[in-house]
């Protein structure tokens, strides 16, 4: 059964611009992590989602551009699923209910270690 979030978060007017570096605070979607490391988050940089996905392997990130009307009202959803034998793992994004994007993104392994899951939703992140 996939793991899923619902959540409200009221955002200030996006710029189009992404965050420089040590910049003002991102909004988070979601952050989930285990004291080793591994993890996913998905936040806003500018008018981009991102996407990370952090493993022994090291690091991934997907940027995805979004269309944000200035204080406007907005529902963005994900979904992520795990791929099987035959499939890969697929990440969709949804922006007011139509399809924005749909790329290939490692799922991340959370579920069933032995380490602990801290989660957060809809909390600020700093560059």
């Amino acid at each position: 059964q996939p793991l899923q979030i619902t959540g409200c978060r009221s955002l200030p007017q996006v710029s189009p611009h992404p965050t420089p570096p040590g910049g003002p605070s991102r909004p988070r979607l979601y952050s989930f992590s285990t004291p080793m490391g591994h993890g996913v988050e998905a936040y806003l940089d500018g008018a981009e989602l991102v996407f990370g996905i952090h493993t022994e392997k090291g690091h991934v990130e997907r940027r995805v551009a979004l269309a944000l009307a200035p204080q406007a009202w907005h529902h963005v959803a994900v979904s992520h699923s795990c791929g099987k034998v035959l499939t890969r793992s697929e990440c969709r994004v949804f922006l007011n209910g139509q399809v924005q994007s749909r790329f290939p993104l490692r799922y991340p392994r959370l579920l069933g270690l032995k380490e602990a899951v801290a989660g957060y939703v809809g909390t600020d992140a700093v560059g």
